[in-house]
């Protein structure tokens, strides 16, 4: 088991209880809200590789084990002053939401990685899930409160948006906690609650 502290990236063996540091450094500020995602990555080679991705203020460090060996990878994404959401995968790419509209994408298909970066200025996001390989989320526009289904399509770096009813949301500060979640999902359908909490879309 991989967790994030301040300053170190812990092993902890679920076999006899021993728990060690095993990367050490004090830029390691673990971001709120956020779940390490462990996923395989396909090199060029068709090879799967393992890696364990931490979010943290302001990068994103990955774990990988290489011919018995580890490897650690840092990617910087937006500013710790906007806080991300838990990332997901999706074709290939780690991309993860931001609270204040920005979509992070990290392309790790070939030798060197790629990112790209969107920006909504309008809207605050949720944290994403994927749906037949679509990345969607909550977004809240800043000045009406509009509740809205977004719609990041890779393929064409575009954010797309569709009302969640006439529903809108009173307190922006009150509803960070709901947009720190993802939807739920079946994989075929997205699952919102309303505001308060008695009605499902």
């Amino acid at each position: 088991l991989f967790y994030a502290i301040f300053g170190n990236i812990m092993r902890a063996s679920l076999l006899d209880g021993g728990v060690e540091s095993v990367y050490q450094n004090d830029a390691i500020v673990p971001a709120e809200n956020c779940a390490p995602l462990v996923c395989n990555f396909y090199q060029s080679d068709g090879r799967a590789l393992p890696v364990a991705i931490f979010v943290l203020q302001d990068y994103l460090l990955f774990y990988a084990l290489k011919q018995g060996q580890e490897d650690w990878q840092r990617h910087s994404i937006s500013s710790s002053s906007d806080e991300p959401r838990s990332p997901v995968i999706c074709g290939g790419s780690v991309v993860l939401t931001s609270q204040h509209g920005k979509i992070f994408e990290l392309n790790l298909n070939g030798n060197s990685p790629t990112s790209n970066l969107i920006v909504s200025d309008e809207h605050l996001f949720s944290a994403p899930v994927v749906v037949n390989n679509q990345i969607y989320f909550e977004a809240v526009h800043k000045e009406t409160g509009q509740r809205k289904i977004g719609c990041y399509r890779k393929e064409a770096s575009k954010i797309s948006y569709e009302n969640i009813g006439d529903e809108t949301v009173s307190s922006l500060d009150a509803h960070q906690s709901v947009l720190a979640n993802p939807p739920l999902t079946d994989e075929s359908r997205l699952i919102f609650s309303d505001y308060y909490g008695e009605s499902m879309y």
